[in-house]
């Protein structure tokens, strides 16, 4: 019962009103994900337009930054770990379609996303995907699937890696804008 109240809250702010889209408060929305049952952690900023699907299955790490215009489908299950920085227009999907077979029948796999990855402007991370400790997408990037080392520095799509075991050293990745610009 309980996860159809938080349903129904969820598609009530973000389908009919678009508050997610919208509210230009981080805090706001911290709240109402909160209420649809994601786990979110301390200094987490998520900036106006991030769209977000199935909240309930979201979890997310202290210091991190989703910027504006994200997508996150969250249906199979997304778990973002400490200091991790999403950028612009990114995607991050746990749910996609088999267009091998003739009926498209629908997959999920979850995505996890450990501590101190950044992931520039415009990358898409498909279902199954683990990217580890350091990871770097830089910018147009496209990720499939796979697990992908520490460190490393992926580009392109399909991804490759173009550099391993790189020096990081990252910290923080919280952006303090109270109006999520």
């Amino acid at each position: 019962m309980t996860k159809y109240i938080k349903e129904f809250i969820y598609y009530f702010c973000h389908r009919i009103l678009w508050l997610l889209l919208l509210i230009p408060s981080i805090h706001l929305k911290k709240v109402i994900l909160l209420i649809c049952g994601s786990k979110i952690g301390k200094n987490v900023s998520i900036h106006i337009g991030v769209k977000i699907i199935a909240p309930w299955n979201l979890k997310i790490g202290n210091n991190c930054t989703i910027n504006s215009s994200c997508m996150i489908d969250a249906r199979g299950g997304i778990s973002i770990s400490d200091n991790v920085m999403i950028g612009y227009q990114s995607s991050i999907h746990s749910i996609g379609h088999n267009y091998r077979e003739d009926k498209f029948p629908v997959f999920k796999s979850a995505v996890k996303i450990d501590s101190d990855v950044v992931i520039f402007s415009h990358c898409f991370v498909g279902p199954g995907v683990h990217l580890k400790y350091g990871c770097t997408l830089l910018p147009t990037t496209t990720v499939f699937k796979g697990v992908y080392d520490e460190r490393s520095t992926l580009i392109g799509n399909p991804c490759k890696a173009i550099n391993k075991n790189g020096n990081v050293v990252r910290g923080k990745q919280f952006h303090n804008s109270p109006f999520g610009f």
